[in-house]
This record gives C-alpha cells, sequence and structure tokens, in this order.
C-alpha cells in the first residue's frame, strides 16, 4: 500500500521584486537560454557582475545546467530555428570526455574558484532580492530531486520568465516589436 505523506516546506523570508529587477531577471533567463553574451553580461554587469567567465558561471548556476555564451541573440534565435527538425542542436550532443591529471583537476578546480569569487565582485551593485529568488530555486530543485517529482518546475520558471521577457520593454518584447515593423 502507499503510505502518502503532508511536506510542508518552509521557504523563510519573501520578497517582491521590484517592477525593473523582475524585468532584467526575466530578459537574464531568457538571454541565458538562448546563450546570449551580449544581453547577458551586460545584465550581469549592471548587478555588479563585470567578468564574462563570471557571468557564464552565473547563468549556469541559475538555470542548473551548463550555459555557453557564444554570440548575440539575433545569432542565437537564428540559430534556433536554422537547425532541421528532429536533428539535436551542435551544442547538445555529447562530447567526449578525456581524463584529466590530478594537476590539470586542480588548475581547473583554482580557475573555478578565481571566477566563482568574481560572480559576486561589486555586492554593493548585486540585487540582494536576488538572493532570496536564488535560495528559493534551490529548495525547489532540491524538493524534486528527492521527492521525485515528475514536474519540472524550474522549466516552468523559465517559461514565466519568457512571458514576463515578451511583455512590455523585455528582450524578447523588444524582439516581437522589431518583427511586427
Amino acid at each position: 500500500t502507499h503510505r502518502w505523506q503532508l511536506v510542508l516546506l518552509d521557504h523563510g523570508l519573501y520578497c517582491e521584486l521590484p517592477p525593473k529587477l523582475r524585468q532584467e531577471y526575466a530578459d537574464f533567463w531568457v538571454a541565458a537560454a538562448l546563450s546570449d553574451r551580449d544581453t547577458t553580461v551586460r545584465i550581469c554587469r549592471s548587478w555588479g557582475i563585470k567578468d564574462e567567465q563570471a557571468a557564464e558561471l552565473f547563468a549556469s548556476l541559475t538555470q542548473f545546467r551548463r550555459v555557453r555564451l557564444t554570440g548575440s541573440r539575433a545569432g542565437s534565435v537564428a540559430n534556433l530555428f536554422a537547425q532541421t527538425p528532429g536533428q539535436p542542436s551542435i551544442s547538445a550532443q555529447p562530447q567526449p570526455h578525456k581524463k584529466q591529471s590530478p594537476e590539470e583537476v586542480a588548475a581547473a578546480q583554482a580557475r573555478l574558484k578565481a571566477t566563482a569569487k568574481q560572480v559576486l565582485g561589486d555586492t554593493r551593485a548585486f540585487p540582494q532580492e536576488l538572493l532570496f529568488v536564488g535560495r528559493s530555486l534551490n529548495m525547489i530543485r532540491s524538493a524534486n530531486f528527492a521527492l521525485g517529482s515528475a514536474v519540472n518546475r524550474v522549466a516552468i520558471l523559465a517559461e514565466c520568465a519568457a512571458t514576463g521577457s515578451a511583455k512590455g520593454d523585455g528582450v524578447l518584447g523588444a524582439m516581437d516589436a522589431r518583427t511586427r515593423r
């Protein structure tokens, strides 16, 4: 028999995002998902993340997947539609991994640590609300993993970010306005 259980999640503190930050965060999610280096780095710089590698790491940490910032928004969107239907994108194809020596592993860890320090290079400019958002995302991801959730709530959040970005002055909204002209 199935034993049902009630799980309560205490999210702790809540905060409301100011409209400007909400728009920037939605645009950040869309830009990172499209590997749009220009937009992702521009937004991250306004948040005090000055280094391009640090912006890429922050995007990866936020989206819980490896994000490689490759080019501009227009090129990223064009690449989405340039693929042959049913064929995975080049970046989606698995790449063979070579075994690293202990020295290579130590060097990679040192580079990652240095880049991680750059993520919060200017803590005064980093929106404090995003610390709460990141904590909540981590709790959602952890609960999904621990409870075996069939619903990918992070994907739902990404879809909501795309909707938010399409409204008003967002990245997708600006693109839509240009295509209607």
